[in-house]
This record gives C-alpha cells, sequence and structure tokens, in this order.
C-alpha cells in the first residue's frame, strides 16, 4: 500500500467515526430493547438482479426501456444522460450493484468485495468527503435500497463469509449510521409504497448490526409497516395510489418480504395480502395486460383456477360474463371469463379512484376503458413518464382519458376535489350493467351513468354542473390501431376495412372532430405503450356549444358474428 493510499484510508476512518460518533449523539434519546436477533436470509434482500456481463461490456442500464451508460469512477452522481428522474433514482439506489451481488455471491467472496466496495466508497467520498449533494441523495426509496446494500455487507461480514479491510468497515458503518439516523425520523418515512423499502431497508441494518441506534427500532418498524399494510390497501382490498400497476406492484413488493422478520404484525401480512391477492385479476385484460390506467404498464395477475367467479350473464354470442363491485376502491369490472376465445373476449373497466395523496394518479375518474371482439377499443392513455414536463403533465391531464373536459382548459390530478371512490352504485338490470359516479373538479361537476351490455353497446350519460358558459367537450381515445371516419353526428370506427364500432350522439348540441398525434401547443391524440415512449392515437372529441349540461352517447359494438365492413356500400 502506497504513502498516499494510507493517508487516505487514514482520513475516510477519521471521517467515518466522526459521523458515527455524530449520529450515536443525535440518537442518545431513542430508547428501548435492542431487536430480538433474528436469523437472515439471502432471499430477505431485494438487492439482486440484472445482467452482469452485459453491464461490464456495455454499461448500466436499470430499465429495459432505456440505452446502457458507462459510469466511471470518480462518479458525478447528479448525472442525467436521459433528462429521466428514475435513472437518476435508480443511480442512487445503487442498482448497479444488484448484477455484481447475482454474479459473485456465494461464488468469490473476494471479488465480491472489490466489485462493489469502489462504488460505496465513490458515493462516501462524493458525498461525506467532498460534501457534496445529489438530488436523489435521501430520496425515500433510494435511500431503502441503500440501506439493504449497507446490511447485507454487514451481515456477511459477522458471518465471516467476506472480509472488509477496517477502512472498508469504517466506512460501510458509518453510512449505515447515517442511514439509520435517516430512517428512524419518522417525518422522513414517507406515507406510499416507497416506505415498504425504507422500513425494510432499517429493518435488516438493524437485524444485521446490533447497534444503540437500533434501541426500540423493532417496535418503530413494525408499527409503521403495519400503518403502512392497512393504508396501502383500502376499501376492497384495493391499493390506494390510483393505479393499477402499482396494486400489483405493491403486493409483489410485500409478497417478497418474509412476514417473520416483523413478529408483532406477522399475522396482519397474510390477511391483508390475500384480500388483495383475490382482487389483482380483475385489472387484467383479456389479452394479459394490465389495464393502462393511471401510472400501469406491463402484464397483469391471472385468475387461478380455482377462483375464477361464476357467470352473472351471458353475452349474446352466449359467452359467460363475470362481473365485480369494487367501487368502494374506485373500480368497477364486467368481462367474459378466463378462457374465452379471444375474439369474444369482452372487458369494461370504469376508473373512479381518486384518493389523496395523489400518488400515481391522473384525471381519469369516471374514465373507462372498453375491450371488445377480441380487441382494445376504448383505451386509457397510459403512463409515459415521471419527468416534470408538458408530456408527463398531458398523460395525467383529463385530455388524455375518455372523460368530459372543458374546451380550452386541462385539468390536472391536483384540480380532483373528489377523495375517495368517486363510483356511486353498479348494479345489474334488465341485461345491462350499470355504474354511476360523480366527480367533481375546480369550477366543475361531472356525472356519468354507464349503462353496459356486454358485446352490444355503451350508452352513455353525461351530466354538467358549473361549467356555465363554457364548452364541453367529450373525449373518446382509440386504440392506436384503430381508424375514425365521421357522418354527421356519428363517427365510424374502424379496424382496417371493418367498423368495429359507431359513436353516435343522442342528445346534446354537440358536433364531432377527430384528432390524431398533434403537438405544437395542445398536445392531444397519443398513447403511451411503455416509459418514455408514445405513439400517435386518434381522439374523437365531441366539441359542445356553450352551457349544454346533459350529454348522451351510444357506442355500438359490432360483435364477431355481426362485423361489418367499412367499405360495404
Amino acid at each position: 500500500m502506497t504513502m498516499r493510499s494510507k493517508l487516505l484510508l487514514g482520513c475516510v476512518a477519521v471521517a467515518a467515526f466522526g459521523i458515527a460518533g455524530a449520529v450515536l449523539f443525535r440518537h442518545a434519546r431513542y430508547a428501548g430493547p435492542m431487536p430480538q436477533p433474528i436469523a437472515l436470509q439471502k432471499s430477505d434482500f431485494m438487492v439482486f438482479g440484472g445482467d452482469y456481463e452485459a453491464q461490464n461490456r456495455e454499461g448500466f442500464q436499470p430499465r429495459a426501456d432505456v440505452s446502457p451508460f458507462p459510469l466511471q469512477h470518480p462518479l458525478d452522481w447528479n448525472t442525467d444522460p436521459f433528462n429521466d428522474r428514475n435513472w437518476q433514482f435508480q443511480l442512487s439506489a445503487w442498482r448497479m450493484l444488484n448484477p455484481i451481488w447475482s454474479r459473485w455471491y456465494g461464488r468469490d467472496w473476494p471479488r465480491l468485495v472489490d466489485e462493489l466496495m469502489p462504488w460505496i466508497h465513490d458515493w462516501y467520498v462524493y458525498h461525506v468527503v467532498q460534501k457534496k449533494q445529489s438530488e436523489f441523495e435521501w430520496y425515500d426509496m433510494s435511500t431503502g435500497y441503500r440501506a439493504q446494500h449497507l446490511a447485507l455487507l454487514l451481515w456477511l461480514q459477522k458471518k465471516g463469509r467476506l472480509t472488509l479491510s477496517p477502512g472498508q468497515l469504517h466506512e460501510v458503518r458509518a453510512l449505515a449510521h447515517w442511514h439509520i439516523a435517516k430512517l428512524r425520523d419518522p417525518d422522513f418515512i414517507t406515507h406510499g409504497n416507497h416506505a415498504i423499502f425504507q422500513l425494510q431497508g432499517l429493518r435488516l441494518l438493524c437485524l444485521a448490526w446490533a447497534d444503540d441506534a437500533c434501541r426500540g427500532e423493532e417496535a418503530y418498524t413494525a408499527r409503521l409497516m403495519g400503518n403502512l399494510l392497512r393504508s396501502q390497501f383500502g376499501k376492497d382490498g384495493v391499493q390506494t395510489e390510483n393505479s393499477p400497476g402499482y396494486h400489483l406492484f405493491v403486493l409483489d413488493t410485500f409478497a417478497r418480504i418474509r412476514p417473520a422478520l416483523y413478529p408483532p404484525i406477522e399475522r396482519d401480512f397474510a390477511r391483508t395480502l390475500a384480500q388483495a391477492r383475490a382482487v389483482a385479476p380483475w385489472f387484467t385484460l383479456p389479452d394479459g395486460q394490465v389495464v393502462p390506467m393511471g401510472d400501469s404498464a406491463g402484464h397483469g395477475a391471472k385468475f387461478p383456477r380455482e377462483g375464477v367467479p361464476a357467470c352473472s350473464s351471458r353475452d349474446r354470442s352466449g359467452s359467460c360474463i363475470i362481473s365485480k363491485d369494487l367501487i368502494a376502491g374506485g373500480y368497477a369490472v364486467v368481462r367474459t371469463s378466463p378462457g374465452t376465445v379471444s375474439a369474444k373476449a369482452s372487458m369494461l373497466i370504469v376508473d373512479g379512484a381518486s384518493v389523496v395523496p395523489r400518488s400515481h394518479d391522473h384525471a381519469d375518474e369516471l374514465s373507462f376503458e372498453l375491450y371488445t371482439g377480441g380487441r382494445r377499443v376504448l383505451v386509457d392513455s397510459g403512463k409515459f413518464s415521471y419527468n416534470d414536463d408538458r408530456w408527463h403533465r398531458y398523460f395525467q391531464s383529463n385530455r388524455a382519458h375518455n372523460v368530459v373536459g372543458v374546451e380550452g382548459r386541462s385539468f390536472g390530478p391536483d384540480d380532483t376535489v373528489t377523495d375517495g371512490s368517486a363510483l356511486q352504485s353498479m348494479v345489474f338490470e334488465d341485461g345491462s350493467y350499470i355504474v354511476t359516479g360523480q366527480v367533481e373538479r375546480k369550477g366543475m361537476v361531472h356525472r356519468r351513468r354507464i349503462s353496459y351490455r356486454p358485446d352490444e353497446s355503451v350508452l352513455v350519460a353525461d351530466h354538467l354542473e358549473g361549467a356555465g358558459k363554457m364548452r364541453p367537450v367529450v373525449y373518446w381515445h382509440l386504440a392506436p390501431e384503430l381508424d375514425a371516419t365521421v357522418t354527421g353526428t356519428s363517427v365510424d370506427v374502424a379496424a382496417g376495412d371493418d367498423i368495429v364500432a359507431r359513436v353516435a350522439l343522442l342528445e346534446g348540441n354537440c358536433s364531432p372532430a377527430i384528432v390524431r398525434g398533434q403537438g405544437g401547443g395542445t398536445i392531444q391524440g397519443w398513447v403511451s405503450p411503455s416509459y418514455l415512449k408514445r405513439r400517435p392515437a386518434t381522439v374523437i372529441e365531441y366539441r359542445c356549444a356553450p352551457g349544454v349540461q346533459n350529454i348522451r352517447t351510444r357506442i355500438g359494438l359490432a360483435g364477431p358474428a355481426t362485423i361489418k365492413s367499412a367499405k360495404a356500400p
């Protein structure tokens, strides 16, 4: 070791001890017993995954939809090559370590240390020695992930499986103290799903390393995790962040946690997750994709063979129809039973989720997605991104959903006054499934009644109050592969040569217009198939005269047996 290296090691050790002492001083007020020992397992740590060879060859790639980016020491921890906040979060969460853990854990302990520690040392020098700040330095979720990395290192060191040098051990312990200090502050723990990672990181740190700062941690973590279980899954067992995709994500994340790590609430995990698991398949379209409402994307959950509900009715082709009243949780679902042949598969899901705080929410209350004849017809525009820019704001706005708005104005999630479910009732009468609801946005109340006859039609009655002399606009968003042709006040929706639906105005002084892939000052007519990706899609806008309050629309569906040709005379 060179003299320069020894001096650097000494400085690092002194800094580490200084931080450790300061943290211990601040946390002298923590009282209570030390956490009861619990044998940890590799599966308790959410830090494995990724392609080690590809990362070494091409660079850091935390998501499949971004290009690899080579990282080098020393690293600017504020780097943002893709203008992508999620990428920055992944960097700060040390996700480049996951492939290293996966490749060398249990295979080559010295090499594991040699490849992990330079990144941790780099973060330490940047933030502690040089006292620089990065935007995601104390972001809630990244803090929880880093705590798990540190916990795993300390646990393996204690078990004698790997050996950290004195300087490395001082750095890891100093960072562990720092992270425990942040995570023991209840004001730092978020109220959303990111708290799962925060609390799991703290729990693992205190189980891996019996430090005085962990006194009382077991009760603290169990209390907050129990509160989180109850708040994340609300009425009907529906996850409360206004997004079917996050119902699946949070359910899967909780399911990865070993309940035995939280003795005071061990039984709560099984009870809560069983209800959430039973709800999850209702958010899946017949093609297997999760309904893209709110910040949702990807594959959905399947019905278990023994859990498929009995038919509540049959459509005109004889297909079994099942339904689920989840209006207390913000949704109503009617669909063909799993296993129905693709050409006859259908589904209507109405969204009324409007829970505060509006994590992953869009201004989509009373919107619905319609799947019929084996295809998506009326669609939700999807997630797009978490970046704070005009595209993100468009995809969140009411203009990107099948709702009623006002010409020249865009409503965002924060403009929604309604708190809780915007849905009021779901009944089955005379062969129709009827869903009603009401949402209040700033300056406007929208009431909607949807009457759905599977494989036949959707009748939509909209009533507006408070719009005054403003011009209402009804938005109908079509799947990207569909086209639309206006005939008077009706619009034919076609897939190639075949008409799949006909939208007809029954009441209201409104005229249809077609918009597709519009940019410029007013964005309209796009869907997002995946993160930061967008495709042009046709939107039917029924633009109404000032002061119109009542609008009724019939969407006639061309079933497989009666489909019409768009080129017929």
